[in-house]
């Protein structure tokens, strides 16, 4: 009877001490979910280590740890905190404190799981400023937004690699004397030769790529199936150009049709 008197008074001195932040923190252990506002990290323990073994937090700022062992018993004890749990095998437990010291604080597991018993264990790193750029191992961090970038200057020569060449020399490879072998698109120079300031066969009014004019170009017509020249949509039977595709012909002829030397 007396030694069950001890006990409970030990255990009220250190509920006391704890509440009284004694530690440097202020700690509850529970089972209900964070209050609106409180930081929540999640941390697994497992043979033999704890995911994540690094948290970094701020200073007075309240936070709940959700711990949940995954293969068996384990503990997590932070004694320069004043924080310690049992961790039974798929159990959350959650620990609610606020850190009132600056400084790291090692943590561990204090229930013998095993051979690696000894080496399982991590790190609290109390901050006096939250710091933004630092990700937290305990909790996710949306990637940032990629810095806007323009697009790179459309050329014949990429035009020739992408489009001309695999798209449309199948049908105009030069080799003619009519349409459309006649049209030589088998290569950058022969490309250039055929489109550049050269007038239409079907229209002579229009020049098959007028520089800086994609819509008096008879090219965009055909790609686009649009304007007078668009009697027949090519690449003939398709497949067609994807807009992207189309738009990117018609920046290059935009920007002056440049060949890309």
């Amino acid at each position: 009877m007396g030694y069950r008197r001890r006990l409970s008074g030990y255990l009220l001195l250190f509920v006391a001490a704890a509440a009284a932040g004694l530690f440097g923190t202020s700690f509850a252990a529970h089972d209900a979910p964070a209050r609106s506002g409180r930081r929540v990290i999640h941390v697994t323990a497992r043979k033999f280590a704890y995911e994540p073994a690094e948290i970094t937090l701020a200073a007075h700022k309240p936070v709940l740890l959700e711990i949940v062992a995954i293969d068996g018993l384990h503990g997590f004890a932070v004694p320069d905190l004043g924080i310690r749990a049992d961790l039974l095998a798929g159990q959350v437990v959650r620990l609610e404190f606020t850190p009132e010291r600056v400084g790291t604080f090692p943590f561990h597991c204090d229930n013998f799981c095993g051979a690696g018993h000894e080496e399982m264990a991590g790190t609290i790193r109390v901050t006096a400023v939250a710091d933004a750029r630092t990700p937290d191992p305990g909790q996710a961090i949306a990637p940032a937004a990629p810095e806007p970038t323009s697009p790179p200057p459309a050329t014949l020569a990429r035009l020739q690699q992408a489009v001309f060449g695999p798209r449309c020399a199948v049908c105009h490879s030069g080799g003619g004397n009519a349409l459309p072998t006649v049209l030589d698109l088998s290569s950058a120079a022969a490309s250039r030769r055929s489109l550049i300031g050269a007038r239409s066969v079907e229209d002579p009014a229009l020049a098959r790529v007028e520089a800086g004019l994609p819509e008096r170009s008879l090219l965009v017509q055909k790609l686009e199936a649009a304007g007078p020249g668009s009697a027949a949509r090519m690449p003939f039977g398709g497949p067609y150009l994807t807009p992207a595709e189309i738009a990117e012909v018609r920046q290059w002829i935009t920007e002056g049709a440049s060949d890309g030397r």
